[in-house]
């Protein structure tokens, strides 16, 4: 049972000197066949120092996970890959007494994490996205667990349930963008096709977008002495018959839509 505070439902004072520690590990199953979210909050003391949330593969290896230091969290992987951001700055959260929920979304195509605390005022998400993710394997015919170390408890239990729908953004969609400076600048975007852009049966096609399918599409915008160079790569492959040049600046692009497909995320 954790241990009880009257000021549970706020930074805690220096005075009450709590130190709190877990370590528990939790099977997560097969995330091929059904993909998991895991739910859960812990709660730091004014002590702590470190902590971690880590998925290990069935050997007991960790997979990828987050480290809880003074005043970052810093995500880490040992699968091929890269996280969307490599750390967050945190405010002191092992020293303050406070809640935090944590959402935890494992599927074949990758990981991501969510950690809110209203006592901080912080909110966070990231994203890890395996090499070659579009092909559905990640930690293929493994059975991951999830392991909770470090100074603070968990005060929930620890829920994983299924689910079948992608965490993401319908379309149509368009967002704003600053102002491009450098010469080389990508966007990637991570998708799976909600229903067919085109028909299958069609002949002479640069790539067939089929329903169901994972895709990531990459815009390269390059600088070419006068030019301003697009390029496309799909799931690694990179489209020269489709470039083109032009003479608009890259610093009048302040704007991108996304139509017809199912935004993974972007």
């Amino acid at each position: 049972m954790p241990t009880k505070s009257q000021r549970v439902n706020r930074t805690l004072p220096d005075k009450d000197c709590l130190e709190r520690y877990t370590n528990q590990k939790h099977y997560l199953g097969n995330i091929n066949k059904e993909w998991k979210k895991v739910t859960f909050i812990i709660w730091s003391g004014n002590k702590g120092r470190s902590g971690s949330i880590e998925i290990l593969n069935k050997k007991g290896a960790v997979v990828l996970g987050i480290n809880f230091k003074k005043n970052t969290v810093e995500f880490k992987n040992n699968h091929e890959g890269k996280w969307r951001n490599t750390n967050f700055d945190i405010d002191n959260f092992l020293t303050s007494g406070a809640l935090m929920n944590v959402t935890i979304y494992l599927n074949k195509y990758s990981a991501s994490i969510s950690l809110n605390s209203k006592e901080i005022n912080k909110f966070y998400n990231n994203t890890f996205w395996p090499s070659n993710w579009w092909t559905g394997r990640f930690m293929m015919k493994d059975k991951p667990m999830l392991r909770i170390k470090g100074d603070f408890l968990t005060v929930t239990p620890v829920l994983i349930d299924k689910f079948n729908k992608v965490n993401g953004t319908k379309l149509p969609y368009a967002f704003k963008i600053d102002e491009i400076a450098a010469n080389n600048v990508s966007f990637h975007f991570h998708i799976i096709l909600d229903r067919k852009g085109i028909s299958v049966k069609e002949k002479n096609l640069t790539i067939k977008f089929e329903q169901g399918k994972a895709y990531e599409c990459v815009i390269m915008i390059t600088k070419n002495r006068t030019y301003t160079v697009f390029n496309i790569k799909i799931n690694g492959k990179i489209y020269d018959t489709e470039k083109i040049e032009t003479l608009l600046q890259r610093w009048m692009i302040n704007r991108i839509g996304v139509r017809l497909i199912f935004l993974f995320e972007c």
